[in-house]
C-alpha cells in the first residue's frame, strides 16, 4: 500500500532530485479504486501541510493560500540542484500567481486538497506511458505546465476534476475510512474494522477500570477517616 504520504519522497521529486513520485499503488491492491483515491487524497493533504502556516486562530487551515504557494514554489527552486543561476523572484511570483489562479478551480483564493489532488491526477494521466498507475514523472509535468497555454491547462484541469469526481474525494461513501501512524522505519495502517475493535477494547478497559477505581477510592476514604 502507498496510501501513506512520504514527505521526503515528495520533496525529492519537487526539488528535482528524483524524476518520479508515487502517491498510490493500485495495481498491488485488492481495492484499486480506494487505494488510488486514498493515496491521492493523502498526498494532496500532505503537500499542503508542509507549507501551511498557522493563522491568527493558532491553527492551520488545511489549504494553500497564494502566499503559501509562493513559499512552496520558491523552496522547490532554491533547493533544486539544477537551478544554478540566480532568478528574479518577482518575475517568478508573477508566473506562480498565474499558475495558482489556473489551479484554483472554484476561484476562492485557496487551493484545497481536492484541487491539489486534481493537479496530481492530471499529471498521472499525462505520462508518456499513458498508464494511470498512481505515479507522476518529470515528463508529465513538462507536458502539462510547459506545453499547454493557460486556457488549455484550465480546460484540462476542469475536465479531469469532473472525470475523477474529485468533488466527492474524501466525502462519506467515497473511500473506505483509513488512517495511518508513521514512524522512522515503520508504518501502521488501520481500517473501519480495526477502529471498531479498538473502540470495543477501550470500552471493555473502562468498564473494568471504573469499579477498580471506585474500590480504591472507597478504601482510601475509609483509611483517612480511621487515621
Amino acid at each position: 500500500m502507498s496510501t501513506i504520504f512520504n514527505m521526503q519522497a515528495w520533496l525529492n521529486y519537487a526539488t528535482g532530485k528524483t524524476d518520479s513520485y508515487r502517491f498510490a499503488n493500485p495495481e498491488n491492491s485488492s481495492d484499486p479504486r480506494t487505494e488510488y483515491r486514498q493515496g491521492l487524497m493523502n498526498s494532496a493533504k500532505g503537500i499542503i501541510s508542509i507549507f501551511d502556516t498557522v493563522g491568527e486562530n493558532g491553527k492551520k487551515d488545511g489549504k494553500t493560500s497564494l502566499e503559501e504557494y509562493y513559499n512552496e514554489q520558491n523552496y522547490y527552486m532554491k533547493n533544486n540542484p539544477g537551478v544554478t543561476e540566480p532568478y528574479d523572484l518577482e518575475a517568478q511570483k508573477y508566473a506562480w500567481k498565474q499558475e495558482f489562479k489556473t489551479l484554483d478551480l472554484n476561484g476562492d483564493g485557496y487551493l484545497d486538497y481536492k484541487e491539489r489532488a486534481n493537479e496530481l491526477t492530471l499529471l498521472d494521466a499525462n505520462k508518456s506511458t499513458n498508464a494511470e498507475d498512481g505515479s507522476i514523472d518529470r515528463g508529465a509535468a513538462n507536458r502539462v505546465f510547459a506545453d499547454k497555454n493557460k486556457s488549455q491547462l484550465r480546460s484540462a484541469l476542469e475536465d479531469r476534476y469532473d472525470i475523477m469526481k474529485l468533488k466527492n474525494l474524501g466525502e462519506p461513501g467515497d473511500i473506505k475510512q483509513t488512517g495511518s501512524v508513521t514512524g522512522e522505519g515503520q508504518s501502521l495502517s488501520f481500517d473501519n474494522a480495526d477502529i471498531t475493535k479498538i473502540i470495543e477494547l477501550m470500552q471493555n478497559f473502562l468498564q473494568n477500570l471504573l469499579p477498580m477505581m471506585s474500590s480504591i477510592l472507597t478504601n482510601f476514604v475509609s483509611n483517612q477517616r480511621s487515621a
